[in-house]
C-alpha cells in the first residue's frame, strides 16, 4: 500500500465467499492508488529535494519500496505532466486586464510563458509553450489558446512584452487595435546596460529608475 509517498508491505487478512472466490477490499484499494504518492513525490521535490536524496529525506517509520531514484523520477514525471495539462486546459479570467508574456530558453527549446494580471492585481499563470525558437507562430498559438480558454479578443487589454519582434507580430495578429502594447521596463533596463561597461552599470541603472519615479 502507498504510506508518506512510498510503497510498503503489510499483511492483510484475504476475504472469501463460501465458493471459494476473493472479495476484493474496496480500503485496501485505496491505499494502493498512486495518486497520493504522486502527490508527496511533487512536494518533496518541490522543496529542493533531489531524487538522489529523496530515499533518506522522507520519514523513516517503516521500509519502504519505490523510493530509489528512478521509481522516484518516474513519479514526478507523471505528477508534473498532470499539473502542467491542468494548469493549460483551465479557464481564463473574466477580470484579465494585462498579459505578461515573456520567453525563456533551455538549451535547445524556448518556453513562451503567459501571466495574466486581474482587476485586483492578482497573478494568474496562464500556460507555457514549448518551440525551437521564440517566434511568431509560437505566440499566435499561445494567444489563440487563450482566446479559446474565454479570454476576449476585442476586449482592450494592456499586453507587456520584451521588445522582440516575433512576440509583437504574434500580438498583432491576434488582437489588433485591441491591444495596447508596452515594452517591459526591465528589459528595457537590461538592455541598455548590456551596451555599457561594467564600472558604469549600477550608476546608470540608478539613474534610469529615479527617471522612471518621476
Amino acid at each position: 500500500m502507498i504510506y508518506d509517498g512510498r510503497k510498503i508491505e503489510v499483511q492483510r487478512p484475504r476475504l472469501r465467499t463460501k465458493a471459494g472466490e476473493e472479495v476484493p477490499s474496496e480500503n485496501y484499494q485505496k491505499f494502493q492508488k498512486n495518486g497520493d504518492r504522486q502527490k508527496a513525490v511533487a512536494r518533496h521535490l518541490m522543496r529542493q529535494c533531489s531524487t538522489r536524496n529523496y530515499e533518506g529525506a522522507i520519514s523513516e517509520s517503516m521500509v519502504g519500496f519505490g523510493i530509489k531514484k528512478n521509481s522516484v523520477s518516474a513519479q514526478w514525471k507523471v505528477a508534473t505532466a498532470r499539473q502542467l495539462q491542468e494548469l493549460t486546459a483551465r479557464n481564463v479570467p473574466q477580470d484579465l486586464v494585462a498579459l505578461l508574456v515573456d520567453a525563456k530558453h533551455f538549451q535547445e527549446d524556448c518556453i513562451v510563458v503567459a501571466m495574466g494580471i486581474t482587476l485586483d492585481g492578482t497573478k494568474h499563470i496562464l500556460g507555457l509553450w514549448q518551440g525551437s525558437t521564440e517566434n511568431s507562430t509560437l505566440v499566435k498559438d499561445l494567444l489563440t489558446d487563450l482566446v479559446e480558454r474565454g479570454l476576449n479578443p476585442q476586449k482592450p487589454l494592456l499586453i507587456v512584452l520584451d521588445g522582440g519582434k516575433a512576440l509583437r507580430k504574434g500580438v498583432d495578429e491576434v488582437f489588433g487595435k485591441m491591444a495596447v502594447v508596452q515594452r517591459c521596463r526591465a528589459h528595457k533596463q537590461r538592455n541598455v546596460l548590456d551596451y555599457l561597461p561594467k564600472e558604469m552599470r549600477r550608476k546608470a541603472s540608478w539613474r534610469m529608475q529615479a527617471a522612471r519615479a518621476l
